[in-house]
């Protein structure tokens, strides 16, 4: 608990901001005193005419907070980069870890950005993984990190550098082990290896 008049600056605060604070202990309970703004949870400032040049990355989410609308996309190269609900594209603005996404990264003084976000494949929780199938690699485009396995089933799935064990790119004609999980968009591989 709190009141306006504990806080240090005059600022206001809204959900998903950070702040410091201490803490008063009494018989009512504990409650904050002293605070300080630290960090905003307004998103991260792109300018309004930024044109992102070439082709989007792809990459996989780490964790995202619907409340705040701020999360992590773990890049192709395995680098992190901040992500706001304010930068999606399309309807579809729920993000869960896992889901694959497509994205431009926009570098400030704070680290990266990522802008222009839209989701390609959903994978929540939720989706079971199948046994341990054997495939073989259609592509892989290692600038964007991803490519299409052909399934033990004759169909095709997505498959990201950040499912790869190791991080091992892969090549066209790859025989490979996989698990499997459907979506309503499609199939994902996950824990895919090389076969020596």
């Amino acid at each position: 608990l709190f009141r306006p008049v504990d806080l240090v600056q005059e600022c206001s605060l809204i959900p998903g901001d950070s702040v410091e604070f201490e803490v008063n202990c009494s018989i009512k309970g504990k409650s904050a005193m002293n605070i300080t703004k630290i960090a905003s949870a307004e998103p991260p400032q792109v300018p309004i005419n930024f044109e992102p040049t070439g082709e989007p990355e792809t990459g996989t989410v780490k964790s995202y907070n619907p409340h705040t609308g701020f999360g992590f996309i773990i890049t192709h190269n395995g680098e992190e980069a901040l992500v706001h609900r304010n930068h999606f594209l399309g309807p579809d603005t729920l993000l869960r870890p896992g889901d694959v996404v497509s994205f431009h990264i926009h570098v400030t003084p704070k680290g990266k950005r990522a802008i222009h976000v839209r989701k390609i494949l959903s994978d929540g929780p939720h989706m079971q993984l199948s046994q341990e199938e054997v495939g073989t690699v259609k592509s892989f485009n290692r600038v964007k990190g991803m490519g299409f396995i052909f399934t033990s089933e004759g169909d095709e799935a997505l498959v990201t550098i950040n499912d790869v064990l190791n991080r091992e790119a892969l090549q066209s004609m790859d025989r490979v082990t996989y698990q499997c999980r459907r979506s309503e968009r499609g199939k994902r591989a996950f824990n895919v290896s090389k076969i020596r």
